[in-house]
This record gives C-alpha cells, structure tokens and sequence, in this order.
C-alpha cells in the first residue's frame, strides 16, 4: 500500500548575504509513488518556496541580516506530503 514520502534528510542551510541556500537528500522511502516535488518553508518569515523532485537545493533570497531563521523542507507525492526535516541559522 502507498503512502506519504518520507521526510527528506540530511538538511543543510548555509547563510549568504540576506539568502540562505538549502540542500538535502531524498527521503529513505518516496512511499511507494514517485515523489512529485519539495516544498521549502523559511520561519519566521513564512517564505514558501515548492521546487521539482529532481532538485535537491534552493536558495532562498530576501531574507534579513542578524536573524535566526529554520528552514523546513517537506518531500510530496500523489498521496499527500512527508513530515518535517528542518535546519536552523543566523544570518
């Protein structure tokens, strides 16, 4: 039986000037159906970014020197979208 992907994994975010790139890995299981993309979630400003299943980073831009941000990434597929994986940093 199908299910939602595993989260991905092995997350990383390193801080640029006012962006921050993010990477990861695919998840240990895609659940059974073939993932159908990323979505990259920055906190506190709820910056939503969703990327195709083949990419495995993402640079996120206008973001603030001198604050702390989590950056969430969620892997989906036809049967809905994986739990959290997260990586946090200071700008």
């Amino acid at each position: 039986m199908s299910t939602v992907p595993d989260f991905p994994t092995n997350i990383v975010a390193v801080p640029g000037p006012a962006s921050a790139t993010i990477t990861w890995e695919i998840p240990l299981s895609d659940g059974g159906s073939a993932l159908t993309g990323y979505t990259v979630i920055s906190t506190p400003d709820n910056k939503i970014q969703t990327v195709d299943p083949w990419v495995y980073t993402y640079t996120m831009t206008g973001l603030k020197n001198g604050v702390s941000y989590t950056f969430q990434v969620f892997a989906q597929n036809e049967f809905g979208i994986s739990g959290t994986s997260a990586a946090i940093i200071a700008l």
